[in-house]
């Protein structure tokens, strides 16, 4: 995370070369081996259940392979990989000093799991999110506007079960706020806490508060909920 790790604390930690380092960088090579391990597993998996959908009709197919995606913890570490090799690579681009053995190692491994799991499964999630997202969001929409419609009727007729069927869902997206709002802060907090000149600058070249400003923003998304 580039909030945890500034691109000058990231590079020394590569150039570092005592006993300390290379021992860290054992730890974290053997770790990732072990975490590629537990994917290529999970990758068999899916690739055994997507064998058997040759029975299977067209959509029949789509809605396997968007279960296969939804359900597939390789999905959750393809976009995190994905992104986080992406960082990587802006970190080092402009660094001539060769890094270690051990560094050049993890950086081919990473770079091949980011392009394998990218293959396999961003690629197919990006077709999948767009139809599924535009058929759920035209769904979502043609119901709250007949809700919207028919809710005179429901309060006149005593029905109002559809309420509380709304009820926990707005809850849900109100924890979903509330969660996200706290990892903001949290994230601020922590970067004003270790990098206190680096927060001090920002603030001065944007002209206010930057936890201020965060919050602000942050805790907009909590009026949605409360109009629901």
């Amino acid at each position: 995370d580039p909030v945890l790790v500034t691109r000058e604390d990231y590079v020394s930690s590569r150039r570092e070369d005592g006993k300390g380092a290379q021992c860290r960088r054992r730890i974290i090579l053997v770790a990732q081996l072990l975490f590629y391990g537990l994917a290529v597993h999970s990758f068999v998996h899916d690739l055994n259940i997507m064998a058997q959908m040759s029975h299977l009709s067209l959509w029949e197919r789509c809605h396997l392979l968007a279960m296969v995606l939804a359900f597939s913890p390789n999905t959750v570490a393809a976009v995190a990989s994905s992104f986080t090799w992406g960082f990587r690579w802006a970190y080092l681009k402009d660094v001539p000093s060769a890094p270690s053995g051990l560094c050049m190692v993890s950086d081919v491994l990473a770079g091949l799991f980011s392009s394998v799991m990218g293959l396999f499964y961003m690629l197919p999630l990006m077709f999948i999110s767009i139809s599924y997202g535009a058929l759920g969001l035209f769904s979502v929409c043609l119901v709250l506007f007949w809700d919207f419609l028919s809710l005179p009727w429901r309060i006149v007729d005593g029905d109002f079960g559809a309420l509380w069927v709304a009820f926990p869902i707005a809850c849900g997206l109100a924890l979903c706020h509330l969660l996200t709002f706290i990892i903001i802060v949290a994230q601020v907090l922590f970067f004003k806490r270790r990098y206190p000149e680096l927060a001090r600058q920002s603030e001065q070249l944007v002209g206010l508060d930057t936890t201020a400003a965060i919050l602000k923003k942050a805790s907009a998304p909590f009026a949605v909920p409360a109009l629901v």
